[in-house]
């Protein structure tokens, strides 16, 4: 409630005098109290909408001068106001919406969600009975299916889709059942957690080496191995730019389980590795040797001190974890290194010489991203995700992707209109930096 002082002359004034506590880039709707509007307001304000106008009035047949009043053209387009003035039939209620700004886009995604949630009424039940399926699959292959398992959760993470496929492994029945206490426990995180909880637990469940336990193994050894390798692979001019990348990308690793700055690293410019990192995954690994070191979110060093080393070796079988790691780290080293030189990919410190340029320091960091975006009028949204700037921009055309390289970026993907810059979990520290170049 904004209070106003004395008379004004009309709605729009009114709200005019609160400027101040207006949100100007939110859709604004002036409306009398006064007057009651006996009509589908709803469907009018999605005509304004679909007229990709900057605002619209309701208006009626009048010519009473109470009242004030539009001239149309043609179009229905407003080319003349007047206030009390009747230079049209046209009388304007006090009624008027400015439909510009951020909050368009959830406004249409919550009616796209209606549509989108009917659909899925009839497909999802059906996309179910695949899931399961595999699920059966992976459950009756044995040491296979936790291959398998492994082997599409990680080609999935290509598109930031592999929550969709193990979730249900930890949370549903997928990931088996077990009655702890007299209760029934579906889902092997929902299991592990059960049992954690339980003293009389005397081994963990063997799902949590399936769909859990292998990541520790290349998240704390393998993918560090990789890093090592890159580094060792740049050019003696660029290791010490590039060794400051791959050390922090390495310790978020290794501490949080975070990987998609390395992983990205290569990506794009060496599938090749990222395939033989997919074929290298450690689960079925973990499932042979039956390591049972549960997660609440990845596998990292805290998760593993968390859940493996301070619930005892009989219970987890913990100590497994570094004797496989140590030559899983070698296995990452000798084989990312060598495809690297034997096929020449252009990891981070590779770049040809005319590509390589200075990195950027902290202060200049926002506005390089900013001018690599193509400048703060091609910024249309700004927002991230745990590692990846996440960017609406009006011509896709300017961003220079060689540029983000350059201001630490570990990959760019592009999408229309929308792009993913990923920096790594520091990325919300970027996303301020940016917010507040672009303010000033």
């Amino acid at each position: 409630m904004y209070a106003l002082q004395g008379d004004t002359k009309g709605a729009v004034c009114s709200c005019l005098m609160g400027v101040d506590e207006l949100d100007l880039e939110a859709e604004l709707i002036i409306s009398s109290a006064d007057h009651y509007i006996k009509d589908d307001l709803q469907s009018i304000i999605e005509y304004f909408r679909s007229q990709q106008a900057d605002a619209g009035v309701l208006s009626f047949e009048s010519v009473h001068p109470k009242w004030s009043f539009v001239r149309l053209n043609a179009d229905k387009q407003v080319v003349e106001a007047a206030e009390k003035i009747s230079i049209s039939s046209n009388a304007v209620s006090q009624f008027l919406g400015f439909f510009g700004g951020s909050r368009f886009v959830p406004i249409v995604c919550s009616f796209a969600a209606i549509i989108v949630g009917a659909v899925m009424m009839v497909v999802w039940p059906w996309c179910q009975k695949i899931i399961f399926s595999l699920g059966g699959l992976v459950d009756a292959t044995g040491y296979l299916g936790t291959f398998i398992y492994g082997f599409v959760l990680h080609m999935l993470g290509l598109f930031g889709l592999h929550h969709i496929f193990y979730l249900p492994f930890w949370t549903t029945a997928l990931g088996g059942s077990e009655v702890i206490n007299g209760q029934l426990y579906e889902g092997t995180q929902r299991i592990f957690f059960a049992q954690l909880a339980d003293p009389n637990t005397p081994h963990y469940y063997i799902g949590t080496a399936r769909f859990m336990s292998g990541r520790f193994i290349t998240m704390m050894f393998g993918l560090l191995g990789a890093c090592l390798a890159m580094y060792h692979a740049a050019r003696p001019e660029n290791r010490k730019r590039v060794g400051g990348l791959l050390l922090l990308a390495a310790l978020t690793s290794f501490l949080t389980g975070i990987t998609e700055p390395i992983e990205f690293s290569f990506l794009f410019i060496a599938p090749a590795l990222y395939v033989l990192h997919v074929v290298l995954e450690a689960f079925m690994l973990a499932h042979i040797l039956h390591i049972t070191i549960g997660q609440t979110f990845s596998g990292g060093f805290i998760d593993f001190i968390l859940f493996g080393v301070l619930q005892v070796e009989a219970k987890t079988h913990w100590l497994w974890v570094p004797v496989v790691g140590v030559p899983w780290f070698l296995i990452y080293y000798f084989s990312f290194r060598y495809l690297i030189r034997h096929f020449d990919f252009k990891t981070p410190g590779r770049e040809d010489m005319a590509a390589v340029s200075e990195s950027v320091v902290s202060s200049q960091r926002a506005e390089t991203i900013i001018k690599a975006l193509g400048g703060r009028e091609n910024i249309e949204e700004l927002d991230c995700c745990a590692t990846r700037l996440r960017v609406t921009v009006r011509s896709p055309q300017e961003v220079d992707e060689a540029m983000l390289t350059q201001s630490g970026a570990r990959g760019v993907i592009k999408c229309g209109n929308r792009v993913q810059v990923i920096f790594g979990p520091h990325v919300t520290v970027i996303k301020n930096e940016i917010e507040e170049a672009i303010a000033s």
